[in-house]
């Protein structure tokens, strides 16, 4: 109730012309559902809600991690959603957007140290997204969170003599759909990595940019598939989720065996 008492009255300084700016996990976000959709998305409210702990949230519970935040935030009217690609990005949007906030934004954030060096994630561009790395074959579409299983997935995937990019998405919503039509191509073989349930996520928004636009690609989503995670850290809890990198190759292998048959050739 705490929570939803905050999220009430942030929306309360917004009618007052203030900023207000929220900082919760995302797994409390849930209990404020009607709160968000009716107090900030109908009356288009310059509401920032800073969501911590988007994807895997360590040992505090099942109920603690932040897979579903996406999907249901995605249906939302006037809702934008920013997931930062690394710690430099998150101090950018977060400036930019008390600078001049505009309608209802959720700053998703992951739970997990952050590294000395982080991986590479290129230039983010206006649209909201970045080229981490070119690729020939395919891309690999990863949000920050999952962006170095990105990399270290693309290493092991040269072994099978595929040349894949790195696409790292920075804007849910609204989705650079316009850019991503451009960079993915006819032909191409698509993985979607996401700390999320699968259903309505970062690989669902992908498959409806592909459907609507008609671009006949390969795809495999690799995420949550309708399961409750046990608690436990960011490896173990993507072992269990199956969507550890060596997991992934795995499952790339069984979508399209002949990956593992020019490793073995």
């Amino acid at each position: 109730m705490a929570e939803q008492h905050a999220m009430g009255m942030a929306c309360g300084l917004a009618l007052e012309g203030k900023k207000p700016v929220v900082c919760m996990q995302t797994t409390f976000m849930q209990r404020a559902f009607d709160q968000l959709l009716h107090d900030a998305c109908y009356m288009d409210l310059p509401v920032t809600v800073l969501g911590v702990r988007a994807g895997f949230a360590g040992y505090d519970g099942s109920t603690h991690h932040g897979l579903y935040d996406i999907p249901y935030l995605r249906s939302f009217p006037n809702m934008q959603i920013i997931y930062p690609a690394n710690s430099a990005e998150a101090e950018q949007v977060l400036a930019q957007r008390l600078a001049a906030p505009k309608g209802p934004m959720v700053i998703l954030h992951p739970y997990e140290p952050i590294l000395a060096t982080e991986p590479a994630v290129g230039q983010v561009e206006p649209c909201g997204l970045s080229v981490a790395a070119e690729g020939q074959d395919g891309y690999l579409i990863a949000l920050g969170n999952t962006l170095a299983s990105a990399w270290e997935l693309k290493s092991k995937l040269q072994q099978s003599g595929k040349d894949f990019g790195i696409i790292c998405i920075q804007s849910i919503k609204p989705f650079p759909e316009a850019r991503l039509k451009e960079l993915l191509l006819p032909g191409m073989d698509i993985v979607t990595l996401e700390e999320s349930v699968l259903a309505g996520g970062l690989g669902t928004a992908v498959l409806e940019t592909l459907s609507d636009a008609d671009i006949r690609v390969r795809i495999l989503r690799t995420g949550v598939n309708d399961a409750f995670v046990r608690p436990g850290s960011k490896q173990e809890c993507s072992q269990e989720a199956g969507i550890s990198v060596a997991q992934i190759y795995e499952q790339i292998g069984q979508r399209w065996p002949e990956y593992l048959e020019t490793t073995h050739g």
